[in-house]
């Protein structure tokens, strides 16, 4: 029995998850089978996914393109006719009704034609409901849109609720074995002995994998394995011991920085450059410059050879659309999927991306998507030389997965006209700092010493006692009560800090 049995056996019987992971097997022997994309693209709207049935579908469509017309049969009309709908249906579910519309006319107008096969079954009257239910959404969406922009949403896009049910990754997040890793890495990156602990989140009060705050209660043992399901056991940061006001706690490097192209920087860690400062690449075709022999070195271990003269200007110009330095993180996951490759490792379980906190949008706020993701992504397979089917560690969703969560992992800059020009990727000590709306410490610019310009300083700013929890500010503190709320619910908690409690709505710190 071969795996697309195994699989349609499998959707019979509602077990999706199952029908994913034998398509998968599938897809690993045949991976242009049309067929099997389009079945794993049924079952990803099952599961809650349109944004992968998207590019299923696209899939099924660019390899039905490059069939032999000669061989061209009705099971490949059927599969485009299937890959058309489904590819609507996605739309419909991620709010692109305009996209959503096109799709199901180009639909109707085949039906209006006779361009489909009599094997075709289509209900004329489900088509034009379904596109009359998206040109009314499409009415309705200008209001939300504009609300969403107010805290730094990109043109064309709206964040989503992202988590796949096959993706264990973020559990490890929490655990034991994390917190005496990163133990023993804050012991050679701080100035000051710093503590690693676990924190009970109750899940009444916070709803997701990201940040916390310091309105819950810390449990210096971790005690809170009875209560497991009504609560989320998360890391938090610790002085270990007093800590004066305006000193240095600890400092640590980026893994990855980007820029947008703006003006001259350092391909690898984003320092400026005039002229007379410029070490380029060795090979006279590649464009990446850098600021030292030793930013190139690093550059050349970690990822600049699959990048190494390839033309990036397509992603470059998604990039430079951007509202929000988040806009960045497509150039991060290109640089992510380039140590991947490097390194011959799923870009997931790459170390320095383990750490890094999961995006997550309350549902409450809507779900969609900006459809330029599936170009930007085939143009990132492009660029590394990774086929679109062959690789599954390569798949949408770990991009989709990269993309949103590097995308609130950064700490970003604009130039002087106010664009998004640089991002730097969260270190990995600094992602476990819990928020506060009046934290006690403060990230500071990177630092001037010429050899590390990548580096991120935390002071302290104001007196710390020892066993007290350290605490960032995710958000700008000068929001008022209601602005600060909503932009820390695109990372998926609330705050209930003291400042929070004791101010109305409408009111600043």
């Amino acid at each position: 029995m071969d795996y697309r049995i195994k699989g349609n056996e499998a959707v019979k019987r509602g077990d999706y998850l199952t029908a994913y992971y034998e398509y998968n097997k599938g897809l690993v022997k045949s991976p242009k089978d049309p067929t099997l994309w389009c079945n794993r693209a049924y079952v990803f709207l099952k599961l809650g996914y349109p944004e992968l049935t998207l590019m299923d579908t696209k899939r099924v469509s660019n390899i039905l393109a490059e069939t032999n017309p000669s061989s061209f049969s009705n099971t490949h009309q059927i599969l485009g006719f299937k890959a058309a709908y489904r590819q609507g249906e996605a739309y419909t579910q991620l709010k692109l009704y305009k996209l959503a519309i096109n799709k199901f006319n180009g639909l109707l107008m085949s039906l209006s034609m006779n361009l489909l096969n009599e094997d075709v079954q289509v209900d004329r009257v489900s088509l034009e409901t379904k596109r009359d239910f998206c040109v009314d959404q499409d009415k309705k969406l200008s209001k939300e849109f504009k609300n969403y922009q107010k805290f730094g949403g990109d043109a064309g896009e709206f964040r989503f609720n992202v988590g796949y049910m096959w993706d264990t990754r973020p559990e490890s997040r929490g655990t034991e074995a994390t917190r005496q890793a990163l133990q023993k890495s804050a012991k050679s990156i701080s100035l000051k002995e710093l503590k690693l602990d676990r924190i009970d989140f109750q899940e009444s009060q916070y709803k997701s994998s990201s940040s916390g705050n310091n309105g819950h209660q810390y449990n210096n043992n971790g005690d809170g394995k009875k209560n497991i399901e009504r609560s989320q056991i998360q890391l938090g940061v610790f002085s270990g011991s007093f800590i004066e006001a305006g000193e240095v706690i600890f400092q640590e490097d980026s893994f990855l920085c980007v820029h947008n192209h703006f003006t001259p920087r350092c391909d690898y860690c984003n320092r400026p450059l005039q002229s007379g400062q410029i070490v380029p690449c060795d090979n006279y075709l590649c464009q990446e410059i850098f600021c030292s022999t030793q930013c190139y070195s690093l550059a050349l271990a970690k990822y600049h050879r699959q990048l190494c003269g390839k033309e990036i200007g397509n992603i470059l110009e998604g990039t430079q659309k951007g509202m929000s330095n988040s806009s960045l993180a497509y150039l991060l996951v290109l640089k992510v999927f380039a140590v991947a490759k490097t390194r011959s490792v799923h870009p997931l379980d790459i170390p320095e991306m383990t750490h890094l906190v999961r995006y997550q949008l309350p549902s409450e706020l809507g779900l969609s998507f900006n459809a330029n993701w599936t170009q930007i992504y085939q143009e990132t397979l492009d660029i590394l030389g990774i086929s679109v089917y062959d690789d599954l560690r390569y798949d949408f969703w770990v991009y989709v997965t990269c993309l949103t969560t590097l995308g609130c992992n950064i700490f970003g800059g604009k130039d002087d006209h106010g664009r998004p020009d640089t991002a730097s990727l969260f270190p990995q000590l600094a992602t476990f700092l819990n928020h506060s709306c009046d934290p006690n410490v403060e990230h500071g610019n990177v630092t001037v010493d010429s050899r590390f310009w990548s580096r991120h300083v935390f002071r302290a700013r104001k007196c710390i006692q020892e066993y007290e929890q350290i605490f960032i500010s995710y958000v700008d503190m000068n929001f008022c009560k209601e602005d600060r709320m909503t932009n820390l619910s695109y990372y998926g908690f609330k705050c209930n800090c003291e400042k929070c409690k004791e101010l109305t709505f409408g009111t600043c710190i």
